[in-house]
């Protein structure tokens, strides 16, 4: 994985890596791909995978923390969102990637884990008033539009990474970008608060 991350990040298409270069990047026999994967698309899920198990397990962490109101869950979240960014860059900049212009076998994928996290998003902002007593509907309406705005905000983060400016700069840069984006959030979730859920 870390090879066809590699590979990707320098500009590579996932789509058209070979198995030779693949093999030749992580140093080992082209045969010995397939003691872990049958093909290509296979590699890909795995990454795809590995990165949502990563943002889950901030859901997971949220929901054993004590944090009793909806505005410090949102710092928390995107806080712990952009260690993730900033620790795990290249695997979201590959699910960037995929997403916009993957094989359709991992735009599938990601559209359906996509799908699975918005929901947990969505049990999780329901612990909260006042959107504990909202219809499950309502609920994964306001989750559906928070998702687009992390995916937004994530992509703004990779971009400032991807400048490759020196590290002053870029510390500077991805504290706004997380700003903005907890600024974001912030505005969907007290603007949807307001909301007659029915």
């Amino acid at each position: 994985m870390t090879a066809a991350l590699d590979l990707t990040a320098s500009g590579s298409s996932f789509d058209a890596l070979s198995l030779r270069q693949l093999a030749s990047k992580a140093g080992v026999a082209p045969s010995a791909f397939y003691r872990y994967f049958q093909s290509l698309d296979d590699l890909g899920l795995a990454v795809i995978h590995e990165t949502f198990r990563t943002l889950r397990e901030i859901m997971g962490e949220m929901a054993n923390l004590d944090i009793d109101s909806s505005g410090g869950a949102i710092h928390v979240g995107v806080q712990a969102l952009r260690g993730v960014v900033s620790r795990d860059h290249a695997h979201l900049a590959f699910l960037a990637r995929q997403r916009a212009a993957g094989h359709s076998v991992l735009r599938r994928e990601i559209r359906s884990e996509i799908r699975l996290y918005a929901s947990q998003l969505a049990t999780y902002m329901a612990r909260f008033e006042p959107i504990r007593s909202w219809s499950v509907g309502d609920v994964e309406m306001l989750s559906s539009m928070l998702m687009a705005t992390i995916l937004a905000g994530i992509d703004s983060m990779l971009e400032v990474i991807a400048r490759g400016l020196d590290e002053e700069t870029t510390a500077r840069d991805l504290d706004a970008a997380t700003a903005m984006l907890e600024r974001q959030i912030r505005y969907l979730y007290v603007g949807g608060t307001a909301w007659r859920s029915s």
